[in-house]
């Protein structure tokens, strides 16, 4: 039995009825947004809130303060929670913020229609998809007692075909902009539209964030490596993976690989817009046996050791990996210290009701069942700074199924110090979700209107984060707070010509001073050569040559000084360059013409001096060198 699990509890989730109620919203700050159907339900949101809570209002009331780290409204065929009634429904069982993580899966059958129509959600609705009405495996599968064996995986295989849906975050964003601002501030929508494999996820998420700017958080719940959906399309897609495998194309059998290039990188991407990133990756596998190491641990922790995802901040989904397959073993809190310790961008969620189970001890004898619960006693009152709470619901039709994760806790919860408690139910979320909100909204104002096109060019294969996250802290030690920051949510056009404007003004600046730069480095090198001549004419500086009179031979006058690099500060002053003149050499006694023209020829080679303008010559000579040779012969009279 050491490769064989049992399935102990069937998936809670359930839908709730379709029906014909339809709102058309009016939005003044978007009209393209206005007569947009808000959801489609039987009753309105407050009345289907009031519906969720019927029964449960008493036990609602006494649940404590919290907020929700790990939410999905939608089901895997995006049916569940109008938005509105979701924030409804906070109020009532004591939430405060809370994630929207949509599942962005579609699930395609393989089996024919005849059998694919005993799934149907409502046979009223045609076929929707024949894994039952919440979870993505068929009923036959999902259900207590199971044994899971190779065999099992095998099967489901037949069945079943796993597809990233791409277009959920369009439906998130949609449901999400047409929220009121105080409701919007309760909620955080994560994208989860990505397929990791892809090596342009990292501009799929930034195209995303482009066209619903001021909506999304962070990214998640993104899989790594989960139980049974590894082998229902990671293997036939090229997901990633922190495994070798080799990927079958027709007949041909490619290379083994990892393909987890792509989301290295995209996790470069969302620590650059300071976007967290939740992530189910399963510590081991589910046919291990119970002293088996995790087969995960090792190579997740490399990978959150890498140079593009150790920036990232990382929720580690599901107390570390552990599910409904995945069961904790003695050491699980020892390799979770370690891996808190040796990786500081780590935090820890402990969603999912069947997580809640095996940490209080759920059907152990009570001895180890005692034993189990104090040791995550003191794990949590250790780490709370690092720990927050998740419910892991699945389009909850209830609120009793949507509180059944935290009333499973209660009674861990009330042995924790009230400081570890509050950081578990509330601060640690303020700290990780809702303070990322101010950090992506300045990339999207900042950042992303001056890389937008580099989103849509042909010849652009990559981008280097290492080089995005040095531009974007320049951009920001530049720039100025803006409102759509100060208040979180809002993002108006005028904050988006304003960012324009800035960054078309700071590529001008940089562009003058590049060339500024480009100028004052010429200068040196005049400055260079200048002192190298000086070096040369020093020959003619105090030379003594005697003339036909006997006396000394006056001085070479010396060079004039080159300009000094006055183009930079002209430039700071406001006003624009002067051209610089350059005095003419006054000529020198005619007693050695030759000698002091050969010194005024060096400067002019140099640079130094202009050479001077052609001169009307008599005999061959100038007109200024025939003056003087009359006047040394005395000829002159007057």
């Amino acid at each position: 039995m050491s490769n064989v699990a049992i399935h102990q509890h069937a998936h809670e989730a359930q839908v709730p009825p379709v029906g014909e109620f339809h709102m058309n919203i009016f939005n003044e700050d978007r009209p393209e947004l206005s007569y947009r159907t808000s959801y489609t339900m039987a009753v309105s949101p407050e009345e289907r809130a009031e519906q969720a809570n019927k029964d449960f209002a008493e036990i609602a009331q006494k649940l404590p303060a919290h907020s929700d780290a790990h939410m999905h409204p939608w089901s895997y065929v995006q049916k569940g929670l109008d938005l509105k009634e979701m924030v409804a429904r906070m109020d009532q069982i004591n939430c405060k913020y809370s994630v929207i993580m949509p599942i962005p899966t579609s699930i395609i059958s393989l089996m024919g229609d005849s059998e694919r129509a005993e799934w149907t959600l409502l046979r009223s609705s045609g076929p929707l998809h024949h894994c039952g009405p919440s979870y993505y495996v068929p009923k036959e599968f999902n259900k207590p007692g199971l044994e899971l064996s190779p065999e099992f995986a095998v099967k489901v295989q037949t069945l079943i075909s796993l597809n990233v849906d791409t277009e959920v975050d369009d439906y998130t964003a949609d449901s999400f902009i047409v929220l009121t601002k105080a409701e919007q501030d309760r909620l955080d929508p994560m994208v989860t539209g990505l397929h990791l494999g892809s090596s342009f996820a990292d501009m799929s998420l930034f195209k995303k964030m482009l066209r619903n700017p001021g909506v999304f958080t962070g990214a998640g719940e993104l899989t790594l490596n989960k139980e049974l959906v590894e082998v229902l399309y990671a293997d036939k897609s090229g997901q990633a993976s922190l495994h070798e495998r080799a990927i079958i194309v027709g007949e041909e059998t490619m290379k083994p690989d990892t393909h987890i290039g792509p989301a290295k990188q995209l996790m470069a991407a969302l620590g650059v817009a300071g976007m967290p990133a939740c992530i189910h990756c399963d510590i081991g596998h589910y046919l291990d046996a119970p002293n088996d190491p995790p087969k995960n641990l090792a190579v997740f922790s490399d990978f959150l050791a890498d140079e593009k995802v150790r920036h990232t901040t990382i929720v580690w989904a599901h107390a570390g990996g552990l599910g409904r397959f995945v069961k904790q073993s003695n050491r699980h809190m020892d390799e979770l210290e370690n891996m808190l310790a040796k990786h500081p961008n780590l935090v820890l969620d402990i969603s999912w009701n069947e997580v809640a189970k095996q940490l209080t001890g759920d059907g152990l004898d009570p001895e180890a069942a005692t034993q189990r619960l104090n040791g995550w006693i003191a794990f949590l009152n250790k780490h709370s700074e690092r720990i927050m709470f998740g419910s892991d619901a699945l389009a909850p039709q209830s609120n009793e199924v949507w509180t059944n994760t935290l009333r499973t806790y209660s009674g861990l919860l009330e042995k924790l110090t009230d400081e570890a408690r509050n950081n578990i139910l509330l601060k640690t979320y303020e700290r990780i979700y809702v303070g990322a909100r101010r950090n992506v909204r300045k990339f999207e104002n900042l950042v992303l209107p001056n890389i937008k096109d580099k989103l849509t060019d042909p010849t652009v294969d990559a981008m280097d984060m290492a080089a995005l996250r040095i531009f974007r802290d320049q951009l920001y030690a530049d720039s100025e707070p803006l409102a759509s920051t100060a208040s979180n949510r809002t993002i108006t056009s005028e904050d988006y010509d304003r960012c324009d404007d800035r960054l078309k003004g700071r590529a001008m600046v940089a562009k003058v001073v590049k060339d500024l730069e480009k100028a004052n480095a010429i200068i040196q090198r005049k400055n260079d050569e200048i002192g190298a001549l000086k070096t040369r004419l020093a020959l003619f500086e105090g030379l003594e040559v005697a003339g036909p009179s006997g006396r000394p031979q006056p001085e070479v006058p010396e060079a004039p000084e080159a300009p000094a690099p006055v183009i930079a500060q002209a430039a700071v002053a406001g006003t624009p360059p002067q051209p610089q003149r350059t005095k003419t050499p006054r000529p020198l006694p005619a007693q050695e013409p030759q000698l002091a023209r050969q010194a005024l020829q060096a400067q002019q080679t140099m640079g130094l001096v202009r050479p001077a303008a052609p001169q009307p010559s008599v005999g061959g000579l100038s007109i200024q060198d025939r003056i003087r040779e009359l006047q040394n012969r005395g000829l002159n009279r007057g």
